[in-house]
């Protein structure tokens, strides 16, 4: 990333008829990131750093979120397996569960269905 006076620099100077190679030989930066940077400013009318599109994007969508919701108020026994085949995702258990936990508030509680045993430890 090519820090902003930098950026200020590089553009005041190509706007002052250097050349791009000259540029790139002055501030050390190569001669396609300041293509990149005069392209973005003459598409953007900005030579700020954009930050919308970095890092991964995540397989479950509100919209997915929403369907996810709605088949677990379906069906409350529903494993995380299910809950991958029936929503045809390629991430991990561990991941669904986090989105479950996180994202949706669900927690899970384990109950007993059956009273405790009246005899004790041997």
């Amino acid at each position: 990333m090519i820090p902003m006076e930098i950026r200020k620099i590089i553009v005041a100077d190509y706007d002052d008829g250097m050349k791009v190679e000259a540029i790139s030989q002055a501030v050390r930066v190569s001669t396609s990131a300041i293509y990149r940077l005069l392209e973005k400013r003459q598409k953007t009318g900005t030579i700020k750093p954009s930050y919308e599109n970095i890092g991964r994007q995540s397989e479950v969508t509100p919209e997915k979120l929403v369907e996810m919701e709605a088949l677990i108020a379906e069906n409350s026994d529903i494993t995380l397996m299910e809950i991958k085949e029936a929503m045809h995702l390629s991430i991990r258990k561990s991941e669904i569960s986090n989105i479950l936990r996180n994202k949706l508030g669900l927690r899970y509680k384990k109950r007993w269905c059956m009273p405790a045993s009246e005899t004790g430890q041997m």
